[in-house]
């Protein structure tokens, strides 16, 4: 049975590799699934301040956003 070594710069690809392939995955199941549940709770909070009375700067709700 011959078992070859893996060369570190093949190891450092795959390692990289799989960090790519999984933040990728992750960031589309954030901005899909997570994102709505975010800006619905963002507005229940703008129509509570709202109704309270107080007073809304809508760009400081819009500017929490990186897109």
């Amino acid at each position: 049975m011959v078992v070859e070594k893996m060369k570190a710069k093949t190891f450092i690809a795959i390692t990289i590799l799989a960090g790519a392939i999984a933040s990728t995955i992750l960031a589309t199941i954030n901005i899909v699934v997570i994102e709505p549940y975010i800006d619905r709770a963002i507005e229940i909070e703008n129509q509570n301040a709202a109704a309270a009375g107080e007073m809304i700067n809508p760009i400081e709700f819009l500017n929490y956003r990186l897109l």
